[in-house]
């Protein structure tokens, strides 16, 4: 019994230790990150950005952190679902389509990509993203596509080629 007590005793005098080190390395960052941001803000003075753009800048970086979690949530779940099929329409690397499936049609998809005698039929979105052909991407819709997927529809979202790499005539045969 006298053995366990010395251990437990040295055991919290470890404890405190560990929680000191633990204390010092947080107060080490922050007077590193407060060190940080002083020469930071230092340089852009010099550079000759006012604090108001500063004070800009570290508002932006706060609103994207804000929204970052839900960025997040929907990029993995685009890129894990079962429910969206991706396929290829050309030979292009832009000549592509995501097809966002109901959840009772994407389980019964067989693996050869056909459904079976029991499926009916649903209205099916078509969604061009992009702006003025020269942006835009099919995983803009994603959001959109499991809205309307939940719904029951079935939300297509084709990709197409963009300005500087094609002319006009090569998009609109993509579209």
């Amino acid at each position: 019994l006298a053995r366990l007590r010395r251990e437990s005793s040295a055991r919290r005098g470890q404890d405190k230790t560990v929680l000191r080190t633990a204390q010092s390395s947080v107060w080490e960052g922050w007077r590193v990150s407060g060190f940080l941001a002083l020469m930071t803000s230092r340089l852009l003075r010099f550079v000759g950005l006012s604090y108001f753009a500063w004070w800009m800048f570290l508002r932006l970086c706060g609103f994207a952190t804000v929204l970052l979690p839900a960025f997040l949530r929907l990029v993995w779940r685009y890129a894990v679902s079962p429910d969206i099929v991706r396929d290829w329409y050309g030979p292009h690397r832009r000549q592509s389509v995501d097809v966002y499936l109901p959840r009772d049609v994407s389980r019964k998809l067989r693996r050869d990509g056909t459904l079976g005698d029991d499926w009916k039929p649903r209205p099916c979105i078509v969604f061009f993203s992009g702006g003025a052909w020269v942006i835009g991407y099919k995983a803009w819709g994603a959001l959109m596509g499991f809205c309307y997927s939940q719904l029951g529809y079935i939300f297509v979202t084709p990709d197409y080629r963009n300005f500087p790499q094609v002319k006009i005539e090569e998009m609109l045969e993509d579209v």
